[in-house]
């Protein structure tokens, strides 16, 4: 009968050994109970005399037990299941008012103090949800119904707040609360920390404190609408406190690994630098979580410590605050000298957040009272000391973009790391770019890719030219990309006049070298007896700077001279080799138009020794670079004289030609133009061959 293939197949039920001893108790009482409601309904046992006592009693109280250990895994993963360190508070800190974000008086997590839920009476289906982490309890049941329009916006906050936590905040986070005379520490996760916020907003719609009838604050504004006011509430009160510090040479840090095994005394100046840290971001900061490299990484974990490195850029520059603790300074005088200014790492936890907060070596304020260390002048001057940064630049370094190329390796070029490929992975968040990490590459590698990610990405890149040293090695490249940041130390302020160009193509690095398109001028060196006859439209004289690698004198050399192009051979070599000798300059700063090239008043190049003659120049030709100290930079001077000069301001000697004013020649030249404010020459692409110059791609 089918009843009795029904009854059997209950009965052997295969009760797996997997099973907790809740489940287990839960499907035997069940299964005892449906075997005897089965027989009653097939009629073997009258249904008034079964008796169903012991066996509904018996899956009643499983049925308690398991919804009991749902609700006890649900608080122990709201507390993250991590082991909560008790450090001591002074009576003084005690006594201060609570800087948690709930309210005083208002009580709105859900056992997020290890109370425990007494009934389960009040439990129904209705409360019980499916999540990413699992089975959870609806916070609705220990905080009570919300309205309609309440329980919308609600959901859609919890929407926007689990995309804002999971993306923009750190993968884990330390927690501290008080209680009592302690301070409670853990480590959290997103999950719990997206549960956390969660509850307390839930708990700030139903407080009649938050809801006046008149203006809802939990409601859209006039002016916004219901993304914006979640926006704004998600800023407002998901905040969290960084901290910027280097790590103990002599003993070690609290890890990650550390903090569940408890592997560390607890007098430790590591972990004293945790609980102080903690300490501070509660009682002056207002916040009750905060992040600190040491623990928040699993460096055991290859992927998350490529996400860390990363993302740690925006999680500094999104804190609602840094700390930054000098582990050598007594003093704001002395505070330059620390080694916090040395090292690699440090320089984006400077530049990335927007409030920042100096703490000496005994956690004390370095100067009491200020909102932003970055607005203090005593603190700008020592930060002036340590790191060439203008007030100007520290107040802007929120806008990182608008920085210079040349200026920011400039920043980072005597800065140390442990790790060598450091130096590479420390600058993706300053040049926002992003690219994996390979621990072992070697420091060149990793630059080298860190340059080219900065070529892919940005528009106005000519300034990453902006270099000068002798490093080319045969391993390289491209000859005109510089092996670390260090070359970026002699760098010009010249990205007036090239942060403003971009290039006339893309600049594509290729196994042949780096390509790119440019203006070749070629020039000869000059001496007393040998004088300077330009034979274009367009002159001048530049002096180049040997590096100290090279034994030459400096020399000066004439652009565009008609002894190049009018030599005896006909093969643009200068009859009197031992006399002069030539040079060809590379100008990369210019616009290019359809039929026209603008090319700016005042000219970065590179100097080049090539085999070619000059105006034949081409990519399957010998080319070599001139190693400067400094990069090449030379104003171009239009020689044809316009109706407005002067005859006495018409000479073509050294001085006339290198001090000449940009912005004089602009208004004195009829074919000058401005483009994008940086004044230029307006020349024909078919007429650059007549002035001595050839458009040209090279790959270098």
């Amino acid at each position: 009968m089918r009843w009795q293939a029904s009854y059997h197949s209950v009965c052997n039920i295969n009760l797996s050994s997997e099973m907790s001893a809740d489940h287990q108790d839960l499907l035997t009482a069940f299964q005892d109970f449906i075997v005897l409601l089965i027989q009653c309904i097939k009629g073997k046992n009258a249904v008034e005399h079964v008796q169903f006592g012991n066996e509904s009693g018996r899956l009643v109280g499983a049925l308690h037990e398991f919804i009991l250990n749902i609700v006890q895994t649900h608080t122990q993963r709201i507390q993250n299941s991590q082991t909560t360190r008790e450090v001591s508070l002074t009576q003084e800190e005690t006594a201060t008012d609570s800087h948690l974000f709930a309210e005083e008086g208002t009580n709105f997590y859900v056992d997020s103090v290890g109370q425990s839920i007494d009934t389960l009476s009040e439990v129904s289906e209705e409360y019980l949800s499916e999540s990413d982490s699992g089975l959870e309890l609806d916070e609705a049941v220990i905080l009570g119904p919300l309205d309609e329009p309440q329980f919308v916006f609600h959901k859609a906050l919890q929407t926007s707040l689990r995309e804002h936590i999971f993306n923009k905040l750190p993968i884990r986070l330390l927690f501290f609360e008080p209680q009592k005379t302690c301070l409670q520490i853990s480590l959290r996760e997103r999950g719990a920390i997206c549960e956390h916020f969660s509850d307390f907003m839930r708990a700030k719609m139903l407080n009649p404190e938050f809801r006046p009838i008149s203006q809802p604050v939990w409601y859209p504004k006039p002016s916004e609408t219901s993304g914006q006011a979640i926006e704004r509430l998600i800023v407002k009160y998901v905040k969290y406190a960084i901290l910027s510090h280097t790590w103990l040479r002599r003993t070690p840090e609290v890890t990650y690994g550390d903090w569940p095994k408890g592997s560390f005394d607890l007098d430790d100046p590591g972990y004293q630098k945790l609980v102080n840290f903690c300490k501070i971001a509660w009682k002056d900061h207002d916040v009750s979580f905060g992040w600190m490299d040491t623990i928040c990484i699993n460096k055991e974990s290859s992927s998350e410590l490529d996400e860390s490195i990363r993302s740690m850029y925006n999680w500094y520059r999104r804190a609602n605050v840094c700390i930054t603790y000098l582990a050598e300074t007594d003093s704001v005088a002395e505070m330059h000298t620390d080694p916090w200014f040395t090292r690699g790492w440090t320089l984006q936890e400077l530049l990335a957040p927007e409030f920042i907060r100096f703490y000496d070596r005994r956690w004390n304020q370095l100067v009491e009272g200020s909102e932003n260390d970055k607005w203090d002048n005593q603190i700008r001057h020592q930060i002036k000391l340590a790191t060439t940064l203008s007030p100007n630049e520290l107040m802007n370094s929120v806008y990182i973009h608008a920085v210079p190329i040349s200026r920011k390796m400039q920043l980072a070029a005597t800065r140390q790391v442990t790790r060598e490929e450091d130096t590479a992975y420390s600058l993706m968040g300053i040049f926002q770019v992003s690219f994996s990490t390979a621990y072992g590459e070697g420091a060149e590698r990793a630059f080298s890719r860190l340059l080219q990610a900065i070529l892919n990405s940005t528009e106005y890149v000519l300034d990453i030219f902006n270099w000068a040293g002798e490093f080319w090695r045969e391993s390289q490249i491209t000859r005109l990309l510089p092996s670390n940041p260090k070359f970026y130390l002699h760098r010009l302020s010249t990205e007036f006049l090239t942060s403003q160009l971009a290039p006339m193509e893309p600049l594509t690095l290729t196994h042949l070298g780096l390509r790119i398109p440019i203006i070749l001028m070629p020039g000869i060196s000059l001496d007393d007896t040998l004088k300077y006859d330009p034979i274009s439209d367009y002159a001048t004289m530049v002096t180049i700077s040997p590096t100290k690698f090279n034994q030459d004198i400096p020399t000066t050399y004439g652009l565009l001279d008609k002894k190049i192009y009018q030599s005896p051979r006909g093969d643009g070599r200068i009859e009197d080799q031992d006399r002069c000798y030539q040079m060809t300059f590379a100008v990369f700063n210019f616009f290019a138009k359809q039929t026209h090239i603008l090319l700016p008043h005042t000219c970065v190049a590179k100097g080049l020794h090539c085999t070619e003659t000059p105006g034949n120049v081409t990519t399957s030709g010998q080319i070599f670079i001139e190693h400067t100290s400094v990069p090449i930079i030379f104003n171009l001077r239009r020689i044809t004289k316009p109706p407005q000069i002067r005859a006495e301001e018409h000479n073509h000697d050294e001085s006339s030609v290198d001090n000449l004013d940009a912005e004089k020649i602009s208004e004195m030249d009829i074919g000058a133009v401005k483009e994008k404010g940086v004044a230029c020459y307006n020349l024909e692409k078919n007429e650059l061959i007549k002035q001595g110059m050839q458009l040209v791609i090279l790959y270098l």
